[in-house]
């Protein structure tokens, strides 16, 4: 067992299965460019550098690229996301059982997803009250794999590096920890193909499993 003071968790993919909105958002989205709907398989591959990135992607398949086409479709995106976040989305299995676990330790979650639909969909499905802070996207100056977001996270929460885990389903999360010198726990049964935490210095198949790893 590892001693922990601090559990940093992704989002989209770790904590909660949110792809159907996703998938939905952006699909209402490219018919109103005047662009074809795109399978659930190639919106999830594009699924992990926040929103703008996710657009980019889906929009790229079938039309340049501009600045302008962009922010029509952040735009159409965002009035749409706001709306439907919560239609579809739902924790993992055993979410709420880990933070309950976990009550004495200080959690984050820090996404690449906007802050505001961060903050919505945690406070809908109730996994908001267990946490000490909140970080999107969009919140600082960089994301994930950028380690200030970490880094940011550690000051503000007063905790040591060597007691903190970032743990998520993406190569995103599991190279921001290692740059921030913290441990990394990558999970098989997100967005990302497993290849993509092999690196990680812990893997779960299921949340509960961190409660074997970390005390």
């Amino acid at each position: 067992m590892t001693d922990i003071d601090l559990l940093i968790f992704d989002l989209d993919g770790t904590l909660v299965d949110s792809l159907d909105d996703i998938v939905y958002s952006v699909n209402f989205t490219l018919p109103q460019l005047g662009l074809d709907k795109l399978s659930r398989d190639e919106i999830q591959s594009y699924v992990g550098d926040g929103i703008k990135m996710l657009l980019i992607r889906s929009v790229g398949t079938q039309a340049d690229v501009s600045d302008e086409l962009v922010e029509r479709a952040r735009k159409i995106y965002y009035e749409h996301h706001e709306r439907h976040c919560l239609d579809h989305v739902h924790m993992y299995p055993n979410a709420l059982e880990v933070m309950e676990h976990f009550r004495s330790k200080k959690k984050a979650v820090v996404s690449n997803k906007s802050e505001r639909f961060t903050k919505k969909i945690l406070e809908g499905l109730g996994l908001a009250a267990y946490l000490d802070l909140i970080i999107g996207g969009d919140s600082l100056s960089n994301k994930k794999p950028d380690p200030l977001v970490i880094e940011h996270t550690i000051s503000l929460l007063k905790v040591e590096k060597r007691k903190t885990v970032m743990i998520g389903d993406g190569h995103q999360d599991i190279q921001c920890g290692k740059s921030a010198g913290v441990m990394t726990c990558g999970v098989t049964y997100g967005f990302k193909p497993v290849e993509d935490t092999k690196d990680a210095d812990f893997s779960i198949n299921d949340l509960m499993e961190l409660k074997n790893i970390f005390r």
